[in-house]
């Protein structure tokens, strides 16, 4: 990336408040003593998934419900708000930021949920991409650890923990690949 590009990854926007007095202490505070940006990176993206409460039922419909600032002041947003905010944390300590959005079908989502949204499909899911190391890096701090847990205690009582494991073991040594390939299994008709 150029620094003519770089720069405006780095600079605030309405949104991505990066020079807001709280947005700035609040990134000094996570990144602490830190050097290395992608350490950096990880602290200011473990501080708003944890810090800052998932919740798909917060308001959304005016342009402040986005703004960084106001995201960490309320501290409980969803995807696009926290994705916000994790960009303007980056920029304010010197990592180039920026949003993005994909259209996602959401399979940690609650009955209720899906009944309120009237479907799984979760548009415009929001994500940072933190320039990183010489290149973009996805992350997406929407659901917070304890949520994690939870749905993953769910999947364990679900598919029973001997089979969680068993995937984890799989993924992790296979350096997140699993060998399958889901667009070419056959279609299951009950």
């Amino acid at each position: 990336m150029s620094d003519q590009n770089s720069d405006m990854y780095l600079r605030p926007t309405a949104i991505m408040d990066s020079d807001h007095p709280a947005v700035q202490a609040y990134a000094r505070e996570m990144v602490g003593d830190a050097a290395d940006p992608v350490e950096r990176a990880v602290r200011l993206y473990l501080a708003v998934r944890d810090d800052i409460r998932y919740d798909p039922y917060a308001p959304f419909y005016l342009p402040e419900h986005y703004q960084a600032s106001k995201v960490l002041e309320g501290r409980r947003s969803f995807c696009i708000p926290k994705a916000a905010l994790l960009c303007a944390l980056g920029r304010a300590v010197g990592i180039p930021a920026r949003i993005g959005f994909a259209d996602v079908r959401n399979h940690l989502a609650t009955r209720q949920l899906l009944d309120y949204l009237g479907s799984n499909l979760f548009v415009y899911h929001g994500y940072a991409d933190l320039f990183l190391e010489g290149k973009w890096v996805k992350a997406t701090p929407a659901f917070n650890r304890e949520l994690c847990e939870r749905h993953l205690a769910a999947w364990k009582r679900a598919y029973g923990e001997a089979r969680i494991e068993g995937w984890i073991k799989r993924l992790a040594e296979g350096g997140m690949e699993t060998g399958r390939d889901f667009a070419r299994e056959e279609v299951y008709r009950s």
